[in-house]
């Protein structure tokens, strides 16, 4: 199996487990709930949309966590960096998606709040900035998954460069 076919198997993978995951949901979701309820709402769909749309866009997704290649493709097994780096940026994509819902929930209980002028209160506060650091983490970790697998590598060598394993 090539990089890209791998990437495409672990977004596909990840997409089913948010879809799933959306679906043990749809129960608490499904309960009537006031005017005041739809973020929550909001919270128990996002994973279900989210795995729609990223079992739609696997290949896009893929795409985007491996290098475009203009030479002679590497052997199909690829190279440990680019393991390396598909192994961050699966683990960057499930802690950002991860984060996401929660993020969403907090920012419109935020938003609410701000308009009819309350505080949103130390704890609630503490946890958005947690989400919002975890999405970033996650992203950083999705988006410089080569550098990261660079970084990885060089310390697992002691800096003398590539080791076949």
């Amino acid at each position: 199996m090539s990089n890209r076919g791998a990437a495409v198997l672990g977004v596909r993978l990840l997409a089913l487990y948010f879809f799933l995951q959306g679906l043990t949901g749809l129960p608490a979701a499904a309960q009537p709930a006031g005017q005041e309820d739809w973020p929550v709402l909001v919270g128990r769909l996002a994973p279900l949309l989210l795995g729609v749309l990223f079992w739609l866009g696997a290949g896009q997704v893929a795409s985007r966590m491996l290098p475009q290649r203009t030479a002679i493709p590497p052997h199909p097994a690829g190279s440990l960096h680019d393991w390396y780096a598909l192994a961050f940026a699966a683990v960057g994509l499930l802690v950002s998606l991860h984060a996401l819902p929660p993020l969403l929930v907090l920012a419109a209980e935020a938003w609410q709040r701000a308009r009819e002028l309350q505080a949103l209160g130390f704890v609630r506060t503490v946890e958005l900035a947690a989400a919002g650091l975890k999405l970033a983490l996650g992203l950083a970790a999705l988006l410089g998954s080569r550098g990261l697998a660079g970084v990885v590598i060089r310390l697992r060598t002691g800096g003398l460069g590539y080791v076949s394993s």
